[in-house]
């Protein structure tokens, strides 16, 4: 029997195996997102997935080895290792474009999982090949997970944040991206765009 405690590991194989998802999601994801600016360009993303309660004691229960009651950092080590760097085939479930264009993701840094409340959270940073400027293109920015096993959505209008030099007269909103449609047409994600005066 497989250990429920590597859920996300085996969510992961299952997808790529390309079985059908069930009727519902088994995994609800809260996503959170600051664009980081420098120079007046957005250099970063810094991300936020909180994860549901039940799942998030599933992961803790499985990754707590020495079972202190805290996620220590060779367990973070662990828990990047098995439960996360997988998702990078799947463009970390965060998509952007810039000008409708697809933007791949240079790289990935800082991983780390942090308790909030009876919830845990994945907080990582995602960096672009170059640094955008929006005040000359339309980026947008839509998570998902394609099946629908994992329910990965911005929680509110506030979900994404910008910070850094150059990023005031900018502003995010948030609204459903028909385009990105998944689970048949049925999901409608919601995408971020980022816009200046």
């Amino acid at each position: 029997m497989r250990r429920p405690a590597a859920a996300l590991v085996a969510v992961l194989a299952w997808l790529s195996w390309g079985g059908s998802a069930a009727a519902h999601p088994h995994v609800l994801v809260d996503v959170h997102a600051l664009a980081e600016f420098k120079n007046g360009r957005i250099v970063s993303l810094f991300m936020g997935w909180k994860f549901d309660p039940v799942y998030s004691a599933t992961l803790f229960q499985d990754f707590d080895k020495d079972k202190n009651g805290k996620l220590d950092p060779a367990e973070i080590r662990e828990i990047e290792a098995q439960a996360f760097r997988e998702t990078k085939d799947q463009g970390y479930f965060t998509y952007a474009k810039l000008d409708g264009k697809p933007v791949a993701w240079k790289d990935v840094s800082d991983f780390t999982v942090m308790g909030v409340k009876d919830s845990l959270l994945y907080a990582f940073r995602l960096h672009f090949p170059e640094p955008i400027d929006p005040r000359k293109g339309v980026l947008g920015v839509v998570t998902y997970e394609e099946s629908f096993y994992i329910d990965m959505d911005f929680p509110n209008d506030k979900a994404v944040t910008l910070t850094g030099e150059g990023s005031q007269g900018c502003r995010a909103t948030i609204a459903p991206d028909p385009a990105s449609a998944i689970y048949g047409g049925i999901v409608i994600p919601k995408r971020a765009v980022v816009s200046c005066e």
